[in-house]
């Protein structure tokens, strides 16, 4: 594993940790080996991730009108698009489940 998917995966979980306001927060981390490369998802219970900045997440910029709240889910876009990998956001209001995927 890279450098930088080491940073994308601390980001991950320490946004993880600090947007679920639920006494009974969980993170799990997972990872899925075949033979097309690994997927490694980050999940919890949280409230999910608000339907404004997954548009923007999802869309891939902000602008003057609308922008996220923080830097740590960019940073983790940033790590994939370098190492030509994947992303993918499924949010709900149970919880949140990004998960990278890399090829190789």
């Amino acid at each position: 594993m890279t450098p930088d998917i080491i940073h994308a995966l601390e980001n991950l979980v320490e946004n993880t940790a600090g947007h679920n306001p639920n006494d009974d927060a969980e993170i799990r981390v997972t990872l899925d080996e075949d033979p097309d490369g690994v997927a490694i998802a980050v999940e919890d219970n949280g409230p999910g991730i608000p339907p404004n900045e997954l548009t923007l997440l999802e869309r891939g910029q902000e602008d003057v009108l609308n922008y996220g709240s923080g830097i740590g889910l960019w940073i983790v876009t940033m790590v994939i698009d370098e190492i030509d990998g994947a992303l993918r956001y499924d949010a709900s209001d149970d919880g949140t489940r990004i998960t990278l995927r890399i090829e190789g």
